[in-house]
């Protein structure tokens, strides 16, 4: 499916609210434009990708669980973009 780039956009202050968001939210449920969750149901894969890696980085104090589901949603979304190598 081709996503029209304009779909997929997000500003700073959205980077930054998703940002924000308590994992359940940002994953799982959604609820925000610049969630993985809400950017992976429009199929903006390198968006919810970035904004995964970026979640990661952000918030150290994750339980191993949320590390664990994050890091195989990244994998998904990497792999949805072909780029297999770095998904596994």
């Amino acid at each position: 499916m081709q996503v029209a780039p304009e779909a997929c956009y997000m500003s700073p202050q959205q980077q930054a609210e998703a940002l924000l968001l308590d994992f359940r939210t940002f994953d799982q449920t959604g609820g925000h434009p610049a969630s993985a969750r809400e950017l992976a149901m429009k199929g903006c894969h390198a968006e919810a990708a970035y904004i995964t890696e970026r979640y990661l980085v952000e918030h150290g104090g994750l339980a191993r669980r949320e590390v664990d589901v994050l890091i195989w949603h990244l994998g998904q979304h990497k792999a949805r973009l072909g780029r297999y190598e770095v998904a596994s």
